[in-house]
């Protein structure tokens, strides 16, 4: 491969993929922190500095290729899309119910709490 099609293709998608990536472990990270599970909270934290890292690096070493500056906006964007879809189908995020009662409701959110 020559170095125009690896500057002006390649690199610009491989930035735009790991931008998707660790903006994605970022969301799912945060959502670990909110429900205290530190190990995976810290492992996930791991990789998403590391994938950012690799990235940016690129990005300083071709500060003159503005494909990188825009594949790294447009995987920022992708990533919270993408991170968004992903919690959503492991639904580990909170879920706010509201319950309505006619009568007082002191055994059922006793009942709640205990669960």
């Amino acid at each position: 491969m020559d170095q125009s099609t690896f500057q002006w293709v390649l690199l610009p998608l491989l930035i735009f993929l790991s931008r998707i990536m660790d903006v994605s472990i970022n969301t799912i990270r945060i959502i670990f922190m909110l429900q205290s599970k530190k190990a995976i909270s810290t492992f996930l934290g791991f990789f998403e500095s590391l994938i950012w890292i690799l990235a940016i690096s690129q990005i300083f070493q071709n500060i003159t290729s503005w494909p990188t500056y825009l594949a790294y906006a447009s995987g920022f964007a992708s990533g919270i899309f993408v991170g968004m879809i992903i919690e959503e189908k492991l639904a580990i995020g909170r879920v706010v119910v509201r319950v309505i009662t006619r009568q007082p409701a002191k055994e059922l959110i006793e009942y709640f709490r205990e669960k």
